[in-house]
């Protein structure tokens, strides 16, 4: 069944009058989207590709990816790694701390190094632990090469 409004939402001139003249209440209805229907998406432009061989990474900046020499520099004298903060890199104190009170490591995830658990929490319930490779820290599994039984 079709209704006088989606027969006006087809001709773009009274979808723009009725838009400009009605549009907080014409744009949340129907006529929304056949008009945004009617509109093309923007063109996207494909992602230019770093210049090192066999490197598929976006380029940040001088043809390059970070690991290939894009982007900017730490501003230490002889360091030519990628500035992480301040405009310098992490060994030169581009990185964040721990949050822990006393400790000096560098922040791994949510404020915290990876000894006071800024790692990726274990998948086992209860357990509060850094999770290793397999979503488990060592204590249920996780980080081992060979299955063994696991005690929850």
């Amino acid at each position: 069944m079709t209704t006088p409004l989606d027969a006006l939402s087809g001709d773009m001139e009274i979808v723009e009058l009725l838009s400009t003249v009605f549009s907080e209440e014409y744009t949340r209805g129907v006529a929304a989207s056949a008009h945004a229907a009617a509109t093309p998406p923007p063109d996207t432009r494909p992602r230019k590709v770093c210049q090192t061989d066999g490197c598929h990474r976006t380029i940040v900046s001088k043809g390059s990816c970070i690991r290939h020499g894009g982007g900017k520099r730490c501003q230490v004298d002889k360091c030519d790694i990628g500035a992480k903060s301040n405009g310098v890199c992490w060994k030169h104190g581009g990185s964040r701390t721990c949050k822990w009170s006393d400790c000096t490591n560098h922040s791994k995830a949510r404020g915290l190094c990876w000894t006071h658990g800024g790692g990726k929490p274990c998948a086992t319930p209860d357990c509060n632990r850094t999770s290793l490779q397999g979503g488990h820290c060592w204590a249920h599994g996780g980080g081992t090469s060979t299955t063994r039984s696991v005690a929850i």
